[in-house]
């Protein structure tokens, strides 16, 4: 019966390995969407000023 329960934990240990990953995946993605409405908005202000001159 040892068996199973080692299955169950390495099981259990792999799905907190995925889930850290998943984590920072989001937090990655995050800052880049962040970092990309900061270069939308820079490249909004660019084209005002290159429209008045």
């Amino acid at each position: 019966m040892s068996a199973p329960v080692t299955r169950y934990g390495q099981l259990a240990a792999a799905t907190e390995e995925q889930t850290t990953v998943v984590e920072a995946l989001n937090m990655d993605i995050h800052q880049i969407n962040v970092l990309n409405q900061q270069g939308v908005a820079n490249l909004n202000e660019t084209l005002q000023d290159c429209d008045a001159l």
